[in-house]
């Protein structure tokens, strides 16, 4: 389920798209891609934040939202709840989402 207030950790890429169970690296890689993080993400060890690592990756609210929307890309649920999954993202990086969602992408 991604909704407008997600949740995103101060951990690693890697552990907050995999929060609800092992996932295998290439396939966070591939989910980082597919919701157009990849120029923002290129180690998924990195954390996210400053809470914990004062050289955590510090995203703005539109690329938390991605991050929440990698969780759902990577893990392949059979079902998927969206709401307003979107709201934080231009206009082009919208479409973009919105061309995965209809494409079982995500």
């Amino acid at each position: 389920m991604v909704c407008q207030d997600y949740q995103i950790y101060p951990v690693s890429v890697r552990d907050n798209v995999s929060i609800n169970g092992p996932i295998a690296d290439a396939d966070i890689i591939d989910a980082i891609q597919k919701v157009g993080l990849a120029d923002r993400i290129n180690d998924i060890n990195i954390a996210i934040g400053k809470e914990i690592n004062d050289k955590g990756l510090v995203l703005s609210g539109g690329e938390r939202q991605r991050l929440a929307l990698a969780r759902v890309a990577a893990n392949k649920f059979s079902v998927v709840i969206l709401d307003e999954p979107t709201s934080a993202l231009d206009a082009l990086t919208e479409r973009n989402i919105n061309q995965l969602i209809l494409n079982d992408v995500v």
